[in-house]
């Protein structure tokens, strides 16, 4: 699989994040910026905890976010969410 399916898996595919919707947020995030970054994180984890040879515990866990940063001459903005689907919501950085 390339990087951009694998991307396009984990981003779009397994939250909901619809990416016109991510799009159209990152360009207003921007708006007025000289410059800008997104970043995306999603991290999954699981545990098997055994006793004696026996399965006692196992946990699946799921964390993502993401980070947008504006820059605008030689001041930068920074916004922040815990969900991915927080980025299709407004969350303009104000420069």
């Amino acid at each position: 699989m390339d990087p951009i399916s694998a991307t396009d898996r984990l981003f779009f595919e397994e939250t909901g994040l619809e990416p016109a919707a991510a799009r159209k947020s990152l360009m207003d995030g921007l708006a007025g910026a000289d410059d800008g970054e997104l970043f995306l994180e999603r991290t999954t984890s699981e545990s098997l905890g055994f006793d004696d040879g026996v399965l006692r515990a196992a946990s699946n866990d799921v964390s993502q976010g993401f980070g947008l940063r504006a820059v605008a001459g030689e001041f930068a903005a920074y916004a922040h969410g815990l969900s991915l689907i927080h980025i299709s919501e407004p969350t303009r950085p104000r420069l």
